[in-house]
């Protein structure tokens, strides 16, 4: 049966334009989500029975809608999804539900799935990050105690999967590292560990944990929304999260599932934002948006270059408060908590003339472990040009752990004949953070207004064009 192992219905609903584009423009409606998608249909074995990875634009274009079950098979779905460049994501596969298995590239545009792990397997499924501090191709992925980097290969081969580096971080195996995020070149390690309610930082350099926040090796003093401290012995500002995520400026980006029992009243999932001061030695709660429902595992947070917020959930109740729907990934403006986009997958739905609710759990509906965005060419927004001085703002294609480097050019004319008034380079800062660019020129080059083009190029050689005028006054 053809419906069992496709989704009823995707729902997409752009509902502001404009506080998607916010400060942006029109470009920030551009670009895609990316997310892997599964459903379990039997739940009496391990058979993944539909699984696919996705890219489509936010109207509801499907670009990409790849099934894996040709590559990997029947008992394989992907539950992380990093990009590596403009055309490709690491995937980690998850293997008869056992939260491991091997990690392909994923060429989005074509479809195909390229193993990169060689003969090893067994990687976790919850995390990976391409590494581009390294000659040969490699990636990080979390172990049971720490973070091993892999050289990564397209063929077995070539020995793809050999151990590189290996930071053993804790003594004791962890059995949770649900996320990690290698940051400041390498040099720092965010790990977040689901069973025990805590995010870790590791200083590689000095192969040391320098604060713990939440659990019961907390370091942190604790406060809540309201300013209050928490005392309690073992206390979290979350439970059970998910993809916990530096953003820069000391805040942390995740998805409390709110998993403990005993957390709060009515045990609902939310988005939150959590500010650490190492100096201080303190973690406090800055921001939440308190969902519909609860999710008892996955869900994502992810700041967008608007600081919009990208995530995605699933209940666990389905009532007509919440909607009929198995997963939602929707974007959130921060400021005024709206919904401002919303794709909802649907299965088999629900029949409240029958029952009050419908339950759904991590092995019944369709699931999403995280999703992404990117784009196409590098955002360029917020030109000025006049009296000889160009400036501009612009964002990378996605959000990177580092800066990378970028190009810029202010040109006269098109392909045929073309003057080029001044050009260089700059660094796309880190977390997708907002970049200006400035720089001077000959003024003469101008005569009243002119016609310009703005070029921006990014390390993978991806390139916006922008149209504008230059004025010489």
């Amino acid at each position: 049966n053809l419906e069992e192992y496709l989704p009823s219905k995707m729902e997409f609903d752009l509902i502001s334009s404009n506080a998607i584009e916010g400060e942006i423009g029109p470009e920030a409606l551009g670009g895609y989500i990316a997310f892997p998608l599964y459903k379990k249909l039997n739940n009496d074995d391990e058979k993944t029975d539909a699984s696919y990875l996705v890219v489509a634009t936010l109207t509801g274009e499907i670009i990409s809608f790849t099934p894996t079950y040709p590559v990997v098979g029947a008992s394989v779905h992907f539950d992380a999804i990093k990009p590596i460049d403009g055309d490709s994501f690491l995937v980690n596969g998850n293997d008869h539900f056992h939260e491991d298995g091997q990690i392909y590239r994923w060429y989005w545009r074509t479809g195909i799935l390229e193993k990169v792990c060689g003969h090893t397997a067994n990687l976790s499924s919850h995390d990976s990050q391409w590494s581009t501090l390294h000659e040969d191709p490699a990636f990080w992925v979390p172990t049971k105690n720490g973070m091993n980097l892999y050289k990564a290969h397209s063929t077995e081969s070539q020995r793809g999967g050999e151990v590189m580096i290996h930071h053993r971080i804790f003594d004791r195996a962890s059995t949770d590292i649900n996320h990690a995020q290698l940051i400041e070149y390498e040099t720092g390690i965010v790990l977040s560990i689901r069973t025990s309610s805590s995010i870790v930082y590791y200083n590689v350099s000095a192969d040391t944990i320098e604060w713990i926040l939440g659990g019961e090796t907390n370091t942190l003093d604790l406060y809540n929304l309201h300013g209050q401290k928490l005392t309690k012995p073992g206390a979290s500002l979350f439970y059970g999260q998910h993809n916990a995520e530096y953003v820069g400026n000391n805040l942390y980006y995740l998805f409390d599932n709110n998993y403990h029992p005993f957390a709060r009243d009515a045990n609902n999932s939310r988005l939150l934002i959590v500010e650490i001061d190492p100096t201080a030695n303190t973690a406090r709660e800055v921001w939440e948006y308190i969902l519909p429902g609860y999710a008892e595992v996955f869900g994502d947070n992810d700041r967008l270059p608007s600081t919009n917020m990208l995530s995605c959930w699933w209940p666990r109740k389905i009532t007509q408060d919440v909607g009929i729907f198995d997963e939602q990934i929707f974007e959130i403006v921060q400021d005024t908590k709206q919904i401002v986009w919303s794709l909802k997958i649907n299965g088999v739905g629900c029949d409240f003339s029958k029952r009050d609710f419908c339950v759904r759990t991590p092995e019944i509906g369709w699931k999403v472990y995280s999703v992404e965005r990117f784009y196409e060419s590098p955002l360029v927004y917020n030109i000025k040009c006049s009296a000889g001085t160009l400036s501009f703002a612009t964002q990378d294609i996605f959000k990177t752990n580092d800066a990378k480097q970028g190009f810029f050019a202010l040109v006269i004319g098109d392909k045929s004949s073309s003057t080029t008034l001044a050009s260089g380079s700059f660094e796309f800062l880190p977390y997708w953070a907002q970049t200006t660019v400035s720089t001077t020129f000959n003024k003469a080059l101008i005569s009243g207004s002119t016609d310009v083009s703005v070029r921006v190029t990014n390390s993978y050689g991806k390139t916006s064009i922008i149209s504008t005028t230059c004025s010489s006054v």
